[in-house]
């Protein structure tokens, strides 16, 4: 069994190379004793009606071949620097403070764009709300870019400070101003109210994580959501090139930069914003990077080409993708995409797209076209979204068209064999950049930029057709003792997670769905301890302890929790949440899945741990975990909890009213559940006919491909169906 085990070299040099990558380097405001927010002067934005905004917004793209970005927020110019607009004061180690505040009425977040922006070694920059509940920074030095300018990702709320810490013998002056104000009138973000992100985008859209998009695990990975300018939100795509020397090169849509003078520098790349299993739960939105230059562009194309400002380090698990320049029109088509700013999605034509015109004020023939799509479609908010061909490199990028979710119809995407090298301007193409030694290949495959300990990839005990909730807690008179993995009176005082990890592990991150977060107020001295155990069957030995505040985790959510150091567990081990300091009157759950089988919670009580399984005789559990490791072997979270999965076959598939489902192993009919491509279960009529031998009858269902799912003692085993009724 391996123990804890700290390299100091290897982890001072992955917090010096992460603190570089990241746009904020964590940690907290100064406290100002003798300043109070009310007394900060205030900066107050003309007053919107949200509603009014974002109808306008959706229905400007509802018409026959639009571009396809999507506005969700209304930008303010303001004019707020160190010298005008806010007030100085001092804390008590000797820094200087500058504080503002700025309120938009009714806005669900605020973004802003500072310009200039430049500050002394030692200097800090903190945006937060002001009940402190969202904090973000600190910006230091290391975000000082050649451009002078940064934007920074949304804070929730309609009331935010922005605070500028500075050293009292500082190298220089800071430079410091604000130049925009952007209030969110749709809600891109969520917040501790639990408000999805959006929540608009179209339900016939299937979460990349889903079983349909198994195959793109590694791809997906180059896919980003881009906050152009604050305001409106495009795809863009990490793109390898032939010296594969981890150019952080991004491709996207030209016309979502059209509009926004130095949209690129004033742009936040976000990373793994997506669901950690098949289903509807909003993902963590830590991984960003802030800023990128623009290399190369065309508008007649509808191509941009940008570098980032950073490589995105390790704990991103960033992918380059690969392209073909070929032009050979493909056998299938994929795109993955974040329809109206939500998580990230994908969408599938199984058939040959056709090359056609996208509108007269583009180059005519530039352009693929998807006549219908089989699975998903896009929305506004998918522009630059990558086309992959059958097999899987890029060969396009979303410029727009007539998809959605109610007609998934002729979409266009921008032809990347034309972009190579249309024009010779070696800013209005592709080839210089992507192939600059001229080698003259035409397709280059994908890459995974890290390699041994800096291999990291994410793992979750959630499967397919889990649908993690809220689940209260009764004794056997039916009285009510609280939540399952949350507050209760029951004497429960952590719950824990199994894993099982291929490879010498390194732990970095854990992001956790939370079901309720009920404070009495934002200076509440409830904390969230994570401790990690070894152990083989139970958790054992201690080998790590982190307590964060509960001020600020939202609900119905993901949400990051960053290790500071790197943990390196046993082979099996078990994370753990425990809570600390919550008041009688306070509430505080994680979203858990509730099966038949496959459990891996586990929970602690008088002093001993229980797995869940076997406590309630009826139930399995997982808990909404996402565990970050680096140095990883594999890409699978290898469960231990059976040897042997058991067999299963369905016939004939496709089907046209039943098919025939045989197992290896004798099963309870209430073991089989069928689901469509969203993760939802549908109904259908199950009849036993042996005990291995069972019928199911698809009809009154629409066509489409489904999973059966059969559990039985370990984990739980699916197979695709086609059902093509008559």
């Amino acid at each position: 069994m391996k123990g804890l085990i700290f390299f100091v070299t290897v982890l001072f040099l992955a917090i010096s190379y992460f603190s570089e990558a990241q746009i904020s380097a964590g940690g907290y405001p100064r406290d100002v004793e003798s300043l109070k927010s009310g007394t900060i002067p205030a900066t107050k934005l003309p007053k919107v009606d949200n509603e009014i905004l974002l109808k306008s917004s959706i229905a400007r793209y509802n018409q026959a071949d639009v571009l396809k970005p999507f506005q969700f927020a209304e930008t303010f110019d303001v004019d707020i620097t160190l010298q005008k607009g806010g007030l100085w004061s001092k804390s008590a180690d000797g820094y200087n403070i500058w504080q503002c505040r700025i309120q938009s009425e009714g806005a669900y977040s605020i973004n802003l764009i500072f310009e200039p922006f430049r500050l002394p070694e030692g200097a800090r920059l903190f945006i937060y709300n002001s009940d402190r509940t969202h904090i973000t920074g600190a910006f230091t030095s290391m975000n000082n870019k050649p451009f002078n300018s940064l934007a920074v990702s949304p804070v929730s709320g309609d009331d935010i400070i922005v605070q500028y810490e500075e050293p009292a013998e500082p190298d220089f002056e800071g430079e410091l101003g604000i130049v925009k104000v952007n209030h969110d009138f749709a809600g891109i973000l969520a917040d501790e109210n639990g408000r999805r992100p959006l929540g608009l985008s179209g339900t016939c859209n299937v979460d990349i994580n889903c079983e349909l998009g198994q195959s793109w695990s590694e791809i997906k990975n180059s896919i980003c959501r881009i906050i152009i300018a604050g305001s409106e939100v495009c795809t863009g795509t990490l793109l390898n090139n032939a010296r594969e020397d981890k150019k952080p090169y991004l491709l996207t849509a030209n016309h979502c930069f059209k509009n926004h003078v130095n949209g690129m520098q004033n742009s936040v790349f976000l990373f793994n914003y997506e669901s950690p299993y098949c289903g509807a739960l909003d993902g963590h939105v830590n991984n960003s990077i802030s800023g990128a230059v623009l290399k190369a562009s065309f508008d007649s194309l509808d191509f941009s080409l940008v570098e980032l400002t950073t490589v995105p380090p390790p704990e991103y698990r960033p992918y380059f993708a690969g392209w073909d320049r070929s032009g050979n029109i493909p056998d299938s088509v994929a795109s993955i995409h974040h329809p109206l700013g939500d998580i990230k999605k994908i969408s599938l034509d199984y058939n040959n797209p056709i090359i056609a015109t996208f509108r007269n004020d583009f180059k005519k023939l530039a352009f693929w076209k998807t006549l219908t799509w089989e699975f998903g479609t896009t929305e506004n908010g998918s522009s630059g979204a990558p086309y992959f061909n059958q097999d899987k490199r890029l060969i396009g990028t979303l410029t727009g068209g007539q998809a959605s979710c109610s007609n998934s119809v002729n979409d266009y995407f921008e032809r990347f064999d034309l972009s190579w090298n249309y024009l010779p301007d070696s800013s209005k193409q592709l080839k210089c950049w992507l192939d600059p030694d001229n080698t003259g290949i035409n397709y280059l495959d994908g890459f995974k930029p890290y390699s041994g300990e800096q291999l990291c990839d994410a793992f979750t005990n959630l499967v397919e057709g889990d649908s993690p909730v809220l689940k209260p807690m009764y004794d056997e008179a039916t009285n009510f003792l609280g939540f399952w993995a949350g507050t209760n009176t029951a004497g429960i005082t952590e719950y824990a997670e199994r894993f099982s990890i291929n490879g010498d592990e390194k732990l970095t991150a854990l992001s956790i769905g939370v079901a309720r977060n009920i404070l009495k107020n934002a200076s509440g001295k409830g904390q969230l301890t994570v401790n990690i155990y070894n152990g083989a069957q139970f958790p054992e030995t201690k080998i790590y302890s982190k307590s964060y505040t509960l001020v600020g985790l939202v609900k119905d959510a993901m949400n990051y929790l960053e290790f500071d150091q790197v943990i390196e567990p046993a082979d099996t081990f078990f994370v753990a949440i425990g809570l600390e300091g919550v008041l009688q009157d306070e509430t505080f759950a994680v979203l858990t899945a509730f099966r038949e089988n496959y459990n891996s919670m586990y929970y602690k009580k008088n002093g001993s741990w229980v797995n869940f399984k076997q406590a309630t005789d009826t139930l399995s559990a997982s808990m909404a975990f996402e565990l970050v490791a680096c140095n990883v072997k594999g890409t699978s979270n290898d469960t231990p909890y059976i040897a042997s999965p058991m067999e299963i076959k369905l016939y004939p598939n496709p089907a046209t009213s039943s098919v025939w489902l045989e197992t290896s192993e004798i099963v309870k009919k209430d073991n089989i559940s069928v689901f469509n491509l969203l993760g939802a279960e549908i109904s259908v009529n199950i009849t036993q006919d042996g005990l291995k031998r069972f019928s199911i009858d698809f009809r009154g269902n629409p066509a489409g491909i489904y999973f059966v799912r059969v559990g039985n003692s370990g984990n739980p085993v699916s197979k695709k169906v086609s059902f093509l009724p008559y």
